[in-house]
């Protein structure tokens, strides 16, 4: 496995503002035509919840458990049972097959926007807290499409009330656009932006 050399991704992540570090963790990387996206956000701020979301992003560090989100986020919820808790969405981009599978649990949102925008779901729960179900959706992918992952400090609404023209701009363009309207200064914020 390689990190992403030459994707078009670019990612943020600011912390609570009291706090100098932050809960969120965000992972991406590649195998072959597969891109993992990847945003783990924490219960709570500052460092109790930093060090717990590092843990949990060294998970995926070094293995191709993540080829199947879904099997590898219940492996992630019995391996920290009784943990902080987390809530976590993970991506698998299929550039052979043009499509994304998602799967999340807790309040991280994704999308896909472009041609047709589409909105992932997330189940209900906290990683290592309780998870019931975990539900693989598959959406089909068109080039420029940009799957945009984002934590609960950044407003929700951002799906429903986003200027269409900014998805043409650049992917950091895009991610300045994300913060300066749409981040929450009482959390821990984080986005991540792929242009596929």
């Amino acid at each position: 496995m390689s990190l992403i050399e030459k994707v078009n991704i670019a990612s943020k992540n600011v912390p609570f503002w009291t706090e100098s570090v932050s809960g969120d963790e965000v992972f991406y990387a590649q195998i072959d035509e597969k891109v993992v996206i990847a945003l783990v956000d924490v219960t709570g701020h500052g460092n109790g919840a930093h060090l717990f979301a590092k843990k949990l992003k060294k998970q995926f560090i070094g293995i191709e458990d993540w080829l199947d989100p879904a099997a590898f986020l219940a492996k992630l919820h019995d391996t920290f049972l009784h943990g902080l808790g987390a809530a976590i969405g993970i991506a698998v981009v299929d550039k052979k097959e043009n499509n994304v599978r998602f799967c999340g649990v807790g309040n991280i949102s994704a999308y896909i926007l472009g041609e047709t925008d589409h909105c992932f779901s997330c189940d209900e729960g906290a990683v290592g807290l309780s998870v019931r179900k975990v539900n693989l959706q598959q959406h089909q992918l068109q080039p420029g499409d940009i799957l945009l992952m984002h934590s609960d400090g950044i407003k929700s609404r951002l799906y429903r009330q986003y200027d269409r023209d900014v998805i043409k701009e650049n992917i950091n363009d895009i991610l300045i656009y994300v913060f300066e309207n749409y981040a929450k200064e009482h959390d821990d914020a984080s986005c991540i932006v792929y242009r596929y």
